[in-house]
This record gives C-alpha cells, sequence and structure tokens, in this order.
C-alpha cells in the first residue's frame, strides 16, 4: 500500500474518531470560532454583533468590537469550515438557522489532532523510523495521549498542530535541503508563532532539526537558506504586531491580560505540570514516562531529534511553569500540549524486545482509558465536585470581584480564601478531575448495568466530610456521554453525520490494522526491529 494511501487513513481514521466523540465550543473557543464568522461574512477579524457563536465571550478592543484572545492562525484556518457550515445552513433553511455552521466549527478541532497524528506519522518516516513502527505509534498516540480529549476541548490544538508541521517540514528540509524547504519550513514556523505567542519559543526547539542541514551548505549558499527560512518567520513576526494593533490599537499588547511571570516559584510549578495528581502530564499520559526512558536510545540513534524533544519539552514546562496561572480547570496541562505528543516519540527506538513491547501495551491500555474518561464527560462538570470534595472554594471565575484589596496578596474584600489556590486539585489527589471523571464513567455504567451507581464520599485536609452522588449520573451531570450528536435538540441529520463520521473511522483503521497484520505476516516481528540509523 503507497505510504501516501496510508497516510490519508490514518487522517481519516483519527478524524472520524475524534468527530464522533466531539463536544460543544469549550473555553474560549466560541469567541474564535465568532471571529472566523465575522472573517467570511464581513472580511473583518472580530465577532460580529449578535454572533450566536460567541456565546456572549469576546475581550474588548478598538471600535468598540469584541475579538478573539488567541492569534491568527486559529480564525483563518477555521473559516472555510465555517462557510461550509454556512452555505449549508442557506441551502436547508435560508440561512436562518445556525445549525450546520455549529457542526462545521464544532468539527474544526478534531481535524486539527487528526493532522497531529499525521504529522507524527510523517515525521517518524522521515526520521527513518519501519513503516509499520511509524503507523504503531502514531495510532497510539492518536488514543493514548492528550491529543484525544483536546480533540474535544480545543484551546491549544491549532498550536500543537502548527508545531507538529513545524517539526515535519524541519525534518523535511533536513532530508534534502534545498531553499524551497527552508521556505516552507519558515512558514510552518511562522504559523505556530501565530496561533499563541510562545508558539515562538517552542519552535526554537524544532528549528534544531535545520542545524545539521544548514552546516551542510556552501559558504555562499547559506545566505540564501538564511534568507529563505527568515523572510517567512519575520513575516510572521510583523502579523503579529498587526494583528495586536487591528484588536488592540497597540502592536505590543495580545489581546489578553497575561499575568506578570514567577520565577521564585517556577521550579515547583514545573515539578506540579509534571507530576501534580491533578494536572500532572505523566499521570494524564503514561505514556511520556516511557518516552522519556527512551531519550537516551534516541540520542545515540538520532542525535538531532533528540535535542529537538528535549528543548521543545523544557521549554514548554518552563514558559508555562512561569506563570501564575499554569493550571486550568481543563483536563489535565493544557499548556503542554503542544510538545507533549513530542515526549511519546522516543518509544519508537526504545520499544525493542517482548518484555518493553509488554510494558508499551501495559502503559498504552492506561494511557487510552484515562483519555476515554476524559472525552466521556465535559470537563466542566467536575467544578462543582471539586468545590465539594476539597471542602473549599476553587475556581471562583465571577463569584467575587477580580480587583485586589489594599493588600497585593490578599483577595479583594468579599472574596473567600482559597486555601490551595484558585487551582487547588491539582495537589489533592482525591479532587483530581482525572479521578472523578473515572469514577463519572464507572457510576455510568454501573447504572446502565444495575440501574443505580454509587455515592462518593471524601474527607478532605481540613476535615470537611463531602459526598458526590452518583446512584444517577445522568440526572446531575447530562448529557452522557458528552458528544455533540447526544445533545438536546440535535437533528437526526447530524446523528446521521455522526454515524458516517463512525463509519469513516472505524472502516479507515480496519484498512490499517490489516496492513499492520499483513507487513508483519510478510517481514516477521518488526515492531521488535529498530529504526534505521
Amino acid at each position: 500500500m503507497p505510504r501516501a494511501k496510508i497516510a490519508v487513513l490514518l487522517w481519516v481514521a483519527a478524524f472520524g474518531l475524534y468527530g464522533v466523540t466531539a463536544g460543544k465550543l469549550a473555553g474560549y473557543e466560541p469567541e474564535t470560532a465568532a471571529v472566523s464568522e465575522g472573517l467570511v461574512q464581513s472580511g473583518q477579524l472580530h465577532v460580529p454583533s449578535g454572533s450566536p457563536l460567541a456565546q456572549g465571550q469576546g475581550v474588548p478592543g478598538r471600535g468598540g468590537h469584541r475579538y478573539s484572545r488567541t492569534g491568527l492562525t486559529q480564525p483563518v484556518l477555521e473559516a472555510p469550515f465555517y462557510w461550509v457550515g454556512q452555505e449549508l445552513d442557506r441551502l436547508a433553511s435560508g440561512g436562518k438557522s445556525y445549525r450546520w455552521r455549529l457542526t462545521a466549527v464544532w468539527l474544526f478541532e478534531p481535524a486539527m489532532a487528526a493532522l497531529t497524528v499525521l504529522a507524527i506519522f510523517a515525521l517518524l518516516l522521515l526520521r527513518e523510523v519501519p513503516e509499520r513502527r511509524a503507523l504503531g505509534l502514531a495510532a497510539l498516540c492518536a488514543v493514548g495521549t492528550l491529543i484525544w480529549p483536546y480533540s474535544k476541548i480545543g484551546m491549544d490544538t491549532t498550536l500543537m498542530a502548527m508545531v507538529a508541521l513545524s517539526a515535519v517540514a524541519a525534518a523535511w528540509t533536513a532530508k534534502r535541503p534545498t531553499t524551497g524547504r527552508f521556505a516552507l519550513t519558515g512558514l510552518a514556523v511562522a504559523l505556530a508563532m501565530n496561533s499563541k505567542p510562545y508558539g515562538t519559543l517552542l519552535a526554537l526547539g524544532v528549528v534544531t532539526l535545520l542545524a545539521g542541514a544548514f552546516r551542510e551548505q556552501l559558504r555562499l549558499r547559506r545566505i540564501g537558506v538564511i534568507a529563505a527560512f527568515a523572510a517567512p518567520v519575520i513575516l510572521g513576526a510583523l502579523t503579529i504586531a498587526w494583528y495586536n494593533w487591528y484588536r488592540t490599537g497597540s502592536i505590543t499588547h495580545f489581546g489578553d491580560q497575561y499575568l506578570p511571570v514567577q520565577l521564585v516559584s517556577m521550579p515547583f510549578d514545573a515539578i506540579g505540570l509534571l507530576l501534580s495528581p491533578g494536572k500532572g502530564l505523566l499521570f494524564y499520559s503514561p505514556l511520556v514516562i516511557l518516552g522519556l526512558i527512551g531519550l537516551r536510545e534516541l540520542w545515540r540513534a538520532d542525535r538531532p531529534l533528540a535535542r529537538a524533544i528535549a528543548v521543545t519539552g523544557t521549554v514548554n514546562v518552563l514558559v508555562i511553569a512561569t506563570s501564575l496561572v499554569w493550571s486550568d480547570e481543563t483536563w489535565g496541562p493544557r499548556y503542554l500540549l503542544p510538545s507533549a505528543w513530542l515526549l511519546v516519540l522516543p518509544i519508537a527506538w526504545w520499544a525493542r524486545g517482548r518484555a518493553r513491547l509488554r510494558w508499551l501495551g501495559a502503559a498504552a491500555l492506561i494511557g487510552i482509558c484515562i483519555q476515554f474518561v476524559g472525552v466521556f464527560a465535559n470537563y466542566g462538570v467536575t467544578l462543582p465536585a471539586i468545590r465539594v470534595l476539597t471542602g473549599e472554594p476553587v475556581y471562583l471565575y465571577g463569584a467575587c470581584s477580580p480587583h485586589p484589596g489594599p493588600d497585593d496578596h490578599d483577595p479583594a474584600p468579599g472574596c473567600p480564601q482559597v486555601a490551595y489556590g484558585d487551582d487547588g486539585p491539582r495537589w489533592i489527589p482525591m479532587a483530581s478531575p482525572m479521578l472523578l471523571q473515572a469514577e463519572l464513567t464507572a457510576a455510568y455504567l454501573e447504572e446502565k448495568l444495575t440501574g443505580s451507581g454509587f455515592v462518593v464520599t471524601y474527607g478532605p485536609w481540613r476535615g470537611h466530610a463531602g459526598a458526590i452522588d452518583l446512584r444517577h449520573p445522568e440526572r446531575t451531570f447530562a448529557p452522557l456521554p458528552d458528544f455533540w450528536w447526544t445533545l438536546p435538540g440535535e437533528s437526526t441529520k447530524q446523528d446521521l453525520i455522526a454515524v458516517l463520521l463512525g463509519l469513516l473511522g472505524l472502516g479507515s483503521g480496519a484498512m490499517l490494522g490489516r496492513r499492520l497484520l499483513v507487513a508483519q505476516t510478510t517481514t516477521g516481528t518488526p515492531l521488535q526491529e529498530g529504526p534505521r540509523r
């Protein structure tokens, strides 16, 4: 089977799965989708007045308009999805209904997540990993890492996809350096930069893949390849400045109120991003553990890629650890999503021999179960439960004045003290969103089998006994499962789209599975072979 066909099947399989398990727009995704609406309807990059997509969101800016807090890349890429939905709405209801537009933008994040899975496969092939091994690891990344739940949640999915494209472009350029390939790599980096501001720093690690290719160029030709790479990067930086001015009137204002850097607590916060029970990457993506173990072998076999992974992952952790809001109420360490998939790649060099394959199978099974419970319910349903189980107020958005009182270290008058910080669940094991959603999923399954779920009880650090009634979880945490086509009021046509996506995903997955089996019977056991050096 041609590799191009395998790549298409892989994208379709991932998109089918992610499309079925997608949900409504979460976080600040509604305002970004509304900016795409403004771009399609009027050519303006602001939220149209009265847009149903925005759900009242948007950051105030120039001209009294509301804008998206993300960069320019996502609304531009999302605009074609909105346009398709708009045309379908015109055919179905003369443009009066937003049903198809909603459906189209709901499927944008699945498309970006599936693009990341495809990029993983391509990157491994470019680094001389055998086809079957590359395909298997890409499939594991698709269902056993944060890529799956964030195909539903979004917010950092576009940045993840652009970082992945940058890595593929850099590896492609390193394989056969040409001026045009350097230019395309620069363009991919520019797209990552324009996704979110810290995408610029994440691109630094990926660019290390180009070091060898640059050194191979003749001295006179280096100026040309530097210019080819730098031109789109500089244009990307100018685009960021222009988009800032467009939204805020200042080229240095990014449209959101970023909190100051906090260097003193950075080491503690960095540990939390990896190991805290509520937000630690190693808990939410166990495959990363094997990836980190495999870095040593990757370093021996492919030092440029190992360096790129180490630099990107380290920069991502350190940049986010300096923020006072290094975590929020989403699924695990959301801000590490752009580099989390990279940390899994060394498994391709490490997983050799029966013992290691057994460890890989165990970690993959645990990872898949973790991601499934993350997808099964909306991450926001656990917030009331967390407040009960901690015995303390957490996530007080909108509950009191956000302005500081006389003492900058104290909340404003009238705001209750938060014993564990605004994000207590990251450090309280029994209030971990992962545990709560696992219990919610288990209660749902038990209710389907026996007619009733169970009650979760917990006595937190301060001794406030708490209990969460999960005897009938669908009544309190509806809808379950939280997929876009299960929501009340959705049409039969949308159910048919979900069925079609599911069939496409299953069919493509079956063809890929057959490909893996055929490869095994014709070449022995290539999973135990290492990548070619």
